[in-house]
């Protein structure tokens, strides 16, 4: 891990003032009578032209991610002195590319990334530390949610090494249901459940209701992954405003796997989805895959479909109108607690880039108030980790927004749980365990709980018991 020192701080004579480079050397005067033509003073004539600096953006490769192009153009036209490249990473490819590179000192100065994989990078020493730029630079870091902030410094041993992109406050945030359905089943919604303040058995409840074994099914969950399953898990804690931590997957140290018998709450949340597949309520893979090109819910074959927080956004065109729907947030567990579990996108700078202080000028210019906001409402992501992008009337406007987004601000305002990251960093070790090790049995109801943790349960252990790599 590295930090800026103060001579590379000073070295660009230049400060950061929300995202503009403004040139703070004092420029020394001559007094003289007016000749009528321009002066230069020596020391301006010996001057050497000013250098031109390139800076490399590694930015993940696709249309969603066009916010770094449109406000990279920005900066550079901000900041004459700058030119920034920019280039596409295929999205499961940064980490590996970052390592790669690293060993030739080639890594993009800023590039983009994902809480699996930064707490490695950093660790690896790929990551500049970012406090000393932040404290001598005005980028209304106050803005960031601080659970988001407090996060990131958690991965980073108490070092602050990126600054967060697309936030997300749970894998899954938002419940999208079938109007018709639900009314050729006498069920209406209750007002309490469409605001969000409801109770998973409720939720139950309209599936058993609805649904037809093998037929019409009533929701589809991917327990595949630590974060993908811990916000459900957490929704089992037992105190309704803070959880508890013995519903978590991992323990907050990262040290202890608690996908056990040891942990009641936790195997509760695995087998309240688990029983849905083995009464044919939520389908087997084979089942999701029957229909080709599409989900089970816009086949309309499935009464609600769990997403993400930005997704009811994106179902307005999906649905096109076809049939009517209504969007709910999940629910809180069977003891009034709403699970979540932060991850988030991010931007980092390289620890060995040759201008540091502007790359720290660019990757806070990226995430500064402007492109979050942009990022939720002309590109096709949602807004970055800003209170006021969230809290923008601009952002809940926008169609199929009005319900989820809203509610998403509050979330990450009162605070959002952190990431599931093993203490030593190896969280996609450990998310391979995930996949591999029984889970696919257990999540088709081929396999009990009991015969999956008997091979998993040790697998997931040896995962954290290993060194920081």
């Amino acid at each position: 891990m590295y930090k800026l020192t103060r001579r590379e701080l000073l070295r660009s004579g230049a400060l950061m003032a929300m995202g503009t480079l403004v040139a703070c050397a004092p420029t020394a005067t001559v007094e003289s009578e007016p000749t009528g033509e321009a002066e230069v003073s020596p020391a301006e004539a010996a001057a050497p032209a000013k250098e031109q600096i390139e800076l490399r953006l590694g930015k993940f490769a696709g249309d969603a991610w066009k916010t770094d192009v449109v406000f990279s153009q920005k900066f550079e036209e901000e900041n004459p002195g700058i030119r920034v490249k920019v280039e596409d990473v295929n999205y499961m490819e940064m980490q590996t590319k970052v390592l790669a590179l690293g060993a030739t000192g080639l890594v993009w100065d800023v590039r983009a990334g994902h809480s699996r994989w930064d707490a490695y990078l950093g660790w690896k020493g790929m990551s500049l530390v970012l406090d000393d730029y932040i404290a001598s630079h005005d980028i209304g870091f106050d803005d960031f949610f601080p659970s988001v902030i407090a996060d990131a410094r958690a991965m980073g041993d108490g070092k602050l090494m990126w600054f967060p992109t697309c936030v997300h406050p749970a894998a899954i945030a938002m419940i999208a249901w079938n109007d018709n359905m639900l009314d050729e089943a006498g069920v209406t919604l209750t007002e309490e459940s469409i605001q969000g303040d409801w109770m998973i058995d409720e939720y139950e409840a309209i599936l058993l209701e609805v649904t037809k074994p093998h037929e019409l099914f009533g929701l589809n969950l991917g327990l595949w992954a630590p974060h993908g399953i811990a916000w459900l898990s957490r929704s089992w804690g037992s105190d309704p405003d803070v959880g508890s931590e013995d519903a978590w997957p991992i323990s907050r140290d990262g040290k202890t796997n608690q996908v056990s018998n040891d942990f009641p709450r936790v195997k509760a949340a695995f087998e309240w989805y688990t029983k849905f597949v083995r009464m044919g309520i939520a389908p087997t893979t084979a089942e999701s895959q029957a229909v080709s090109g599409t989900t089970l819910f816009l086949a309309e074959k499935q009464v609600s479909s769990p997403i993400g927080v930005s997704g009811p956004i994106y179902l307005r065109e999906q649905v096109g109108g076809r049939f009517p729907y209504t969007v709910t947030p999940w629910p809180k567990g069977p003891y009034g607690h709403l699970g979540t579990c932060l991850s988030y996108n991010s931007l980092a700078v390289y620890s060995k880039s040759k201008y540091p202080t502007e790359a720290c000028d660019l990757a806070a210019y990226l995430t500064g108030p402007e492109p979050s906001l942009y990022a939720g409402t002309e590109a096709t992501l949602h807004a970055y980790g800003r209170r006021s992008a969230w809290f923008n009337p601009k952002l809940w406007a926008i169609p199929g927004g009005e319900v989820g987004l809203p509610w998403a601000a509050e979330m990450f305002e009162k605070g959002v749980d952190p990431f599931p990251m093993p203490w030593n960093y190896r969280f996609p070790e450990l998310q391979d365990k995930y996949t591999m090790l029984g889970a696919a049995e257990y999540n088709e109801g081929k396999i009990s709980w009991d015969e999956m943790i008997a091979v998993a349960a040790p697998e997931f252990q040896a995962v954290l018991d290993l060194p920081r790599p």
